[in-house]
């Protein structure tokens, strides 16, 4: 058959029914064409059964540099979902601080997923003793120890919950913002020495929470003692208003003359006595008091 369109018509089929969901109605199903075989065509193998490689495709674009690996299929776990292997052609890169920009580059493979090593499986992995952690003095808001034993890079994990306001110095240094470790604690990589390492960690957050409880506690004694001197002042009685006393200078001032009582209203009644048959000479009128 030469290569080409091809237009396939169909002259029978086994009906299939089913009822509308809308209706109720019974109808025939839609065609379906479940495989179509030429006699003579190649045979093309099951999904399951192909292999594919290449060598040294580039995958992704780190920063505008290509990032390069040989991909290999070489079982049917692909269609489950499983990972490709991929070998790196190149060695590996070393990422300075600071923000990078991986791109996914176009092709057969897209990549799903880039795994980034920090060195912490090599330091778990190593050979040899683990480290060795010390303490030196420990409190409530942190503690000085000395680690040992940390040739190839090890990790300090500081066993309490995780909170960036925890600091630490190491030999001195600053050990930055803490990374979270083992489900929920702060850790801080050590950098590989042979000597033994000083670690100072603090919470650098209780400095400011005393003194926010310094100036609530002085807000507090300022507002109580406003109320007592207003209380105060209100029950205190008030003291009698001063009298001034004026003095002359000059001569003694000449007293008034008394004066007399105001005249009563009304008639004056005059009081006599005598008996009777008095004699008319001893009769006496007596004064009149107005």
């Amino acid at each position: 058959m030469p290569a080409g369109a091809v237009s396939i018509e169909v002259t029978g089929i086994d009906a299939v029914t089913t009822i509308d969901r809308r209706y109720g109605d019974p109808f025939v199903t839609p065609v379906m064409i479940g495989e179509v075989q030429f006699a003579g065509a190649p045979v093309v193998p099951p999904l399951d059964a192909q292999t594919w490689g290449e060598e040294c495709r580039t995958l992704a674009l780190l920063d505008d540099e290509p990032l390069r690996a040989t991909v290999a299929i070489v079982d049917a776990g692909w269609l489950d979902g499983d990972p490709i292997e991929v070998t790196p052609c190149d060695e590996s890169i070393d990422l300075t601080t600071g923000d990078h920009v991986l791109t996914g580059a176009a092709g057969v493979v897209q990549l799903d997923r880039v795994v980034l090593d920090d060195g912490v499986r090599a330091a778990v992995d190593q050979p040899g003793a683990a480290p060795r952690v010390a303490v030196v003095e420990e409190g409530r808001y942190g503690g000085t120890y000395t680690v040992s034993g940390c040739e190839a890079g090890c990790w300090f994990v500081y066993g309490t919950g995780y909170n960036e306001a925890w600091a630490v110095e190491i030999d001195g240094d600053d050990g930055g913002t803490p990374a979270l470790l083992d489900g929920g604690f702060n850790g801080w990589w050590i950098q590989p020495t042979d000597g033994d390492v000083e670690v100072m960690v603090r919470w650098t957050a209780q400095q400011t929470l005393v003194i926010a409880l310094v100036l609530t506690a002085v807000a507090s004694v300022a507002c109580v003692a406003i109320v007592v001197v207003a209380l105060t002042r209100r029950r205190r009685p008030e003291p009698a208003p001063r009298r001034s006393i004026v003095r002359r200078t000059g001569p003694e001032p000449t007293p008034a003359p008394p004066r007399l009582a105001q005249q009563r209203s009304g008639p004056c009644r005059r009081s006599s006595s005598w008996g009777p048959g008095a004699p008319s000479a001893a009769r006496s009128a007596a004064p009149c008091w107005c």
